[in-house]
């Protein structure tokens, strides 16, 4: 994840004396990112008439940019694709209009919270994804002594 890249880089950036601080980190797989693909002029930022790709993190830290360095999956509240809520706590849903797509909305555990994955997406397919739900009861029939699947 981007999230375990940022940690990679500062680990390896730091056991060589270069501590490039936690902005300049996060920017790097996002601004930065953006820049050096050639695509500054369409990602990157948050923008009218740009795509809102974004995660929304809990704070840990004073400093948001810190914070978004130090956070892990168990942090991430909402992540948003093209401007779609693509996952979101549960308790954050009421009140964002989610009634039109609750087809679409599937409920887990990820992390200790209770979470929405919008199932919706489709990446250059035309057939419908299978649920969540779908493919945990397939892989408890074909690996009944793993145990139980949550994710």
């Amino acid at each position: 994840s981007l999230l375990a890249e940022m940690k990679v880089a500062r680990h390896w950036l730091g056991g060589r004396g270069r501590d490039i601080g936690a902005e300049a980190l996060v920017q790097m797989g996002t601004k930065t990112a953006a820049t050096i693909a050639g695509l500054a002029d369409r990602l990157g930022r948050l923008d009218a008439e740009r795509p809102a790709d974004l995660a929304v993190f809990e704070r840990s830290h004073e400093d948001s940019w810190e914070s978004v360095a130090q956070s892990t999956p168990a942090e991430v509240n909402l992540v948003m694709i093209g401007g779609d809520v693509a996952y979101i706590r549960e308790d954050w849903l009421e009140g964002l209009g989610a009634e039109d797509h609750q087809d679409h909305l599937e409920p887990l555990w990820a992390w200790g919270k209770r979470m929405v994955l919008d199932t919706s997406y489709v990446a250059g397919r035309e057939e419908a994804q299978p649920r969540l739900a779908e493919i945990r009861a397939s892989l408890i029939v074909a690996y009944p002594n793993i145990g139980p699947v949550f994710a």
